[in-house]
C-alpha cells in the first residue's frame, strides 16, 4: 500500500517524545499502544505519514477533538485541563520538575483578564503538553507558577518566555485570548 497523510486525533496521544530523526517533529505512543512519528501543522494538530492499514484503520475510526487553547502565542500554547489529561498528570506525579514562578502586580492587570484566568492549565510548547502552570492569587498580586515536566524540551530562556507572555496577556485590555 501506498503511503499516505493521516490525521492523528490529539485525545489518542498517550505519551510524546522527540523524533529519533531530524526530519520528524515527535514521536507518540498511542492508546491503543501503537507508535508512530506525527508532524505538526500550524493549528497544533499531528499527522502522520504511514502505509500501515492497521494504524490507518485505527485513526480513521477515531473521533478527531482539536485542542481547545485560551492562548496561544508562537510555539506556546495553553489550554484548559480536561478529562482526558488525568492519566498524563498522573504520570507527572513520578517526574521531577523544574519550577520558576512570576509575581505579577494586580494593579498592572486588566480586572476582566484576571477573574477568567484558570487557577490551574496545561502549558504546551510547540504543541506537546510539557508543563503545568499553576496561578496564585493574593491581594496585590498573582503569583504564576510554571512546572516543567520536560526539561530537555524547555530551555530556561523558553520557561521565562511562557511565563512573561502571560503576564502581558493579563495586561493586554484588548486581549482575545480570554474571548
Amino acid at each position: 500500500m501506498k503511503s499516505m497523510e493521516v490525521k492523528v486525533p490529539r485525545n489518542l496521544v498517550d505519551q510524546v517524545y522527540p523524533h529519533p530523526e531530524l526530519h520528524g517533529d515527535f514521536v507518540v505512543s498511542l492508546k491503543n499502544g501503537m507508535i508512530t512519528d506525527v508532524f505538526y501543522d500550524e493549528n497544533g494538530c499531528y499527522y502522520t505519514i504511514t502505509s500501515e492499514t492497521d494504524l490507518i484503520a485505527y485513526l480513521n475510526s477515531q473521533e478527531h477533538i482539536p485542542p481547545a487553547y485560551f492562548f496561544r502565542n508562537g510555539v506556546f500554547s495553553f489550554r484548559d485541563i480536561n478529562k482526558d489529561d488525568d492519566r498524563l498528570l498522573s504520570g507527572w506525579d513520578k517526574i521531577r520538575t523544574i519550577s520558576v514562578s512570576l509575581k505579577v502586580d494586580k494593579a498592572s492587570c486588566y480586572q476582566k483578564n484576571i477573574e477568567r484566568l484558570p487557577s490551574k492549565f496545561l502549558f504546551q510548547f510547540y504543541w506537546m503538553e510539557v508543563g503545568l502552570m499553576r496561578t496564585v492569587m493574593f491581594e496585590d498580586y498573582i503569583e504564576l507558577i510554571l512546572d516543567v515536566y520536560y526539561d530537555d524540551f524547555v530551555r530556561g530562556i523558553d520557561r521565562d518566555l511562557a511565563l512573561d507572555s502571560i503576564h502581558r496577556m493579563l495586561q493586554d485590555e484588548n486581549s482575545l485570548d480570554f474571548k
